[in-house]
């Protein structure tokens, strides 16, 4: 049997309006799977705990990655670190770099991070902070280093 174009149109709308309705209802694979969670719950934990090692090249920073939300739920946008330095006289900590996380996709993830610091001044107690961001722009607590004071190249450790 042959359809009109109408009738095929029709059939066409009747369709849509009925994916749209499903839709709708919660029922198939549309729309929000769990309702809104506040703010205060969707802050990454700290990348605790934070470590330092001096060598002549630059102070090398090693961290973890969080695996959960403040609320412990799991962590799943996680977007980048923010890694800041203060080194004395000066107290207040200004970002040094940002690393980026790009295995957002991947089965298995990076559980750890690290970066050198060669510019860190020579001879100078630095403290280091660690802030894991969300793609989302929501930071963590930092994760915080001792001081740490990068080697003089040359000198006996």
């Amino acid at each position: 049997m042959t359809r009109t174009v109408r009738q095929r149109a029709a059939v066409r709308i009747g369709a849509g309006l009925g994916l749209s309705l499903l839709c709708a209802l919660g029922a198939g694979g549309c729309g929000r799977k769990a309702p809104p969670r506040p703010p205060e719950y969707v802050i990454p934990q700290s990348p605790d705990p934070l470590t330092v090692e001096s060598s002549p090249d630059g102070v090398k920073l090693s961290w973890r990655r969080p695996r959960e939300y403040v609320d412990g739920e799991p962590l799943g946008d996680l977007g980048a670190f923010r890694v800041l330095r203060a080194c004395q006289p000066e107290v207040d900590f200004s970002e040094i770099a940002s690393i980026p996380v790009t295995d957002q996709q991947r089965f298995r993830k990076a559980s750890s991070f690290s970066m050198l610091d060669h510019a860190a001044p020579l001879g100078v107690p630095c403290r280091y902070q660690v802030v894991a961001v969300t793609t989302d722009d929501y930071n963590s607590p930092p994760a915080e280093s001792e001081d740490v004071v990068r080697s003089v190249p040359g000198a006996v450790p």
